[in-house]
């Protein structure tokens, strides 16, 4: 009898533990399992989300060499970085200008301020206290930085999203949410800096795509911004990375403020580039 009474008492002990530990631990794993299946939903929505979510940016350093063929747009400057022909025009009077050569095609974007660009919704939704917020500030005074946290985000171990505090788990899903639905840098993403700008290169619309380039970059105090498209053109099968290093490497604006596109492309034309014809 004393060793069933002992067994009873160890059993209503256990029973009485295990529903004390029902009561702690059940709003955890109810939070766990509501924000796992948020996350899995919204992903689930997204084309080859687990895939570019899988992507790890890297950082490259970048050295500028001897000059072979520089090229002026009128507001900054850059070496080709090789020696063969190239065409290179104002494309309409966008500010944005195409360069091509024998194997790839650039197209550069007028440069522009982030200043006004960040998403009002997500600024309005976000209190002012809240890392949602700092991060929507990050964007709204260092786009490559915020980029490369972007890009860092990663799908984390269900019990790690558990214990993040409500802010944080907002934070994380939305640059998780974000990065997914970027279609550039499903190949690789890389970071890089040089003593004139600092950028992120996202390569590839697919997993095996070399061909085309996504990048953005900035002067290093964040108040110029472009960016460029880079793409293999038909015929030619050389790695499209190698070609950026170069224009990378030795990019520098020359303008100390943002014009608008009107005076962009006055600073095209002036530098001696012409105007594209257009298409009828």
């Amino acid at each position: 009898m004393p060793s069933v009474r002992r067994t009873t008492v160890w059993a209503l002990a256990a029973i009485a533990a295990i529903g004390l530990l029902a009561m702690v631990a059940g709003p955890f794993v109810v939070r766990e399992a509501f924000r796992y299946y948020a996350v899995q939903k919204a992903l689930s929505k997204i084309p080859y989300a687990e895939e570019r979510l899988a992507v790890f940016p890297k950082t490259r350093t970048l050295t500028a060499s001897t000059p072979v063929q520089p090229v002026n747009l009128g507001y900054a400057t850059f070496d080709m970085g090789t020696n063969g022909p190239i065409y290179i025009a104002a494309d309409g009077g966008r500010g944005m200008v195409v360069i091509t050569n024998a194997d790839f095609g650039f197209r550069l974007t007028a440069p522009y301020a982030i200043d006004g660009l960040t998403n009002i919704a997500i600024a309005a939704d976000a209190s002012g206290s809240s890392h949602l917020a700092s991060f929507v500030e990050m964007e709204a005074t260092d786009m490559v930085a915020a980029q490369v946290e972007v890009e860092k985000t990663r799908i984390l171990p269900i019990f790690q999203i558990a214990l993040m505090s409500k802010d944080d788990f907002s934070l994380y899903t939305f640059k998780l949410i974000s990065k997914a639905a970027l279609t550039w840098g499903n190949k690789e993403t890389w970071s890089f800096m040089t003593p004139h700008i600092k950028g992120i290169a996202r390569v590839g619309m697919g997993p095996d795509d070399r061909e085309h380039v996504w990048v953005n970059f900035a002067s290093l105090d964040g108040t110029r911004n472009l960016a460029m498209e880079v793409f293999l053109l038909h015929g030619s099968h050389k790695d499209v990375v190698p070609a950026l290093d170069p224009i990378l490497a030795s990019f520098q604006f020359t303008i100390d403020k943002i014009y608008d596109r009107d005076e962009i492309t006055r600073l095209i034309l002036q530098a001696g580039i012409p105007m594209r014809p257009t298409k009828h």
